[in-house]
């Protein structure tokens, strides 16, 4: 028979949250001796007399969330890595509890599956916000972000760099002499509208870098969707002078980017090079196949399995903020093999 923290917290009045503490080893000294009196009161009548039992079962529960207002579980990057996750932290003992978009209900909803569904933990893909982790904090006591970019949110996070990313394909761009680059993505900070996209700024300052100036026109505000690159690229073939090369903020916008470009017969990388971000499993499949930024998948997720659990478990008590090494893989689309 297994009890759940919302029947713990109908008994006693108190929050899951602190009934959670309560019941593991390296939180229960933050909570009152009355609260856990009044815990260890209500296990007994529910008739629960060996806490330990009831401790171990919450330690193996992983929620997993997609925080993002306009991502679905189907976005070709996101499945590929809930698929992953989903397949590890098995691996790791422990059992998925739910997988969660955020953009597929609203906040009410969403709390009421968070709160009547106890985890030990959380995994949250995308770009987190405040009123989400403040739905999280409410109930669980673990919160692992991993993404594709930093966040100032106080949160324990597992990252690849996007700025950085962003700044090593205009390198290479650079390297193989292509002097105007034009960028296809996200202008604006997802979460926080009011700060501009870090892949964008990685873009912008590797121009200035390499003393190339920065033209607005060759700027496509676009969502990391098939659709939306196709759309941008578009409008990208419609500019008097063409780029000579694209930087797609993200492998599907370079996907559709190049369905656009075989539809009005302009050879990539001949006449546009092209590269994208995330080294998608379709990406060395593409025609031309595609140059991208392989963000290690295996060590991203497995790096994120491992410090949720050794900080459920209480192997690690320190704030977490690891960044995650990425490659540039060099293919067929940026024309590196042309120009030499």
């Amino acid at each position: 028979m297994k009890i759940k923290l919302k029947d713990l917290a109908k008994e006693t009045g108190l929050s899951m949250s602190t009934i959670s503490r309560a019941l593991n080893e390296e939180q229960a000294d933050k909570v009152k001796p009355e609260s856990q009196q009044k815990i260890n009161i209500a296990l007994q009548k529910l008739g629960y007399s060996n806490q330990k039992s009831i401790r171990l079962e919450q330690l193996k529960l992983i929620g997993i969330i997609l925080a993002s207002n306009i991502k679905s579980l189907s976005h070709l990057l996101f499945s590929e890595i809930i698929s992953n996750l989903e397949h590890n932290i098995y691996k790791k003992g422990y059992k998925v509890q739910y997988i969660i978009a955020e953009s597929s209900m609203d906040s009410n909803v969403l709390e009421n599956i968070i709160s009547s569904n106890s985890v030990a933990g959380v995994i949250c893909l995308g770009p987190l916000n405040q009123n989400l982790l403040n739905i999280l904090q409410k109930y669980i006591i673990h919160i692992m972000y991993s993404s594709m970019n930093y966040t100032d949110l106080n949160v324990d996070q597992v990252v690849l760099n996007g700025y950085k990313a962003a700044s090593t394909i205009v390198d290479h761009f650079c390297s193989i002499n292509y002097t105007k680059i034009a960028y296809i993505g996200p202008i604006k900070n997802i979460a926080y509208q009011k700060k501009e996209h870090e892949r964008f700024i990685g873009y912008k300052n590797a121009l200035e870098a390499h003393n190339l100036i920065f033209d607005s026109t060759m700027v496509f505000n676009s969502l990391d969707e098939i659709e939306d690159g196709y759309s941008a690229m578009y409008k990208l073939l419609n500019l008097k002078q063409l780029p000579e090369a694209v930087l797609c903020a993200g492998d599907s916008i370079a996907i559709g980017a190049i369905r656009a470009a075989k539809e009005n017969y302009v050879e990539i990388p001949k006449q546009i090079a092209l590269a994208g971000m995330d080294n998608l499993k379709i990406s060395s499949y593409l025609s031309p196949s595609l140059t991208t930024i392989d963000i290690q998948m295996t060590n991203f997720i497995n790096l994120t399995i491992d410090m949720l659990i050794d900080k459920i478990e209480g192997k690690l008590t320190e704030p977490i903020k690891l960044e995650v090494p990425f490659d540039l893989i060099v293919r067929e689309s940026c024309g590196y093999k042309l120009q030499r």
